[in-house]
This record gives structure tokens, C-alpha cells and sequence, in this order.
């Protein structure tokens, strides 16, 4: 699901119940959409950032480009040694 619109949760949240999954009536829509990938997105930044602080020895790779419709687009990778 990447760099698709919120409003894409709802069609996909009912393809989710088609195929037997219960997701339920109250949240479907792209606002709820956003507050779940944000408390996801808050999740899993901690768990990295709890994990490069454990880290003894750390690197950092960084990148950019633009893309096709003139975005520029920047990512950082950080790698861990925990020995």
C-alpha cells in the first residue's frame, strides 16, 4: 500500500470482508485510515529508534532522487552492529 490515498482503505477494507475477514462498520474510512497508519507509523518509530539506541556500532546511508512527476525524495538507511 504504498503511496496510496486514504480513500483506498475503504474499498479495500471491503475486499477484506469479501474474503472473510471482520473489519467492522465503524471505522471504515479515510480519516480513521490516517489515525491507524499514525499510530502505526508512532509504533514502529519507536521499536527502530529503541533498537539503534542499543546498537554499539552504527552507519548511515543517504540517498536522493527525483522521481517521475518531479518529487524529490530522500531516504536514510541506517544499519546496526549489536555484537
Amino acid at each position: 500500500m504504498n503511496s496510496r490515498p486514504f480513500r483506498d482503505f475503504i474499498w479495500q477494507a471491503e475486499l477484506d470482508e469479501r474474503k472473510g475477514l471482520i473489519v467492522g462498520k465503524t471505522y471504515r474510512n479515510d480519516k480513521q485510515c490516517k489515525q491507524f497508519v499514525k499510530a502505526i507509523a508512532y509504533v514502529e518509530r519507536n521499536k527502530i529508534e529503541q533498537e539503534l539506541k542499543r546498537a554499539k556500532f552504527l552507519s548511515v546511508l543517504s540517498d536522493g532522487s527525483v522521481d517521475i512527476s518531479v518529487i524529490d525524495c530522500k531516504k536514510l538507511s541506517p544499519f546496526q552492529c549489536s555484537v
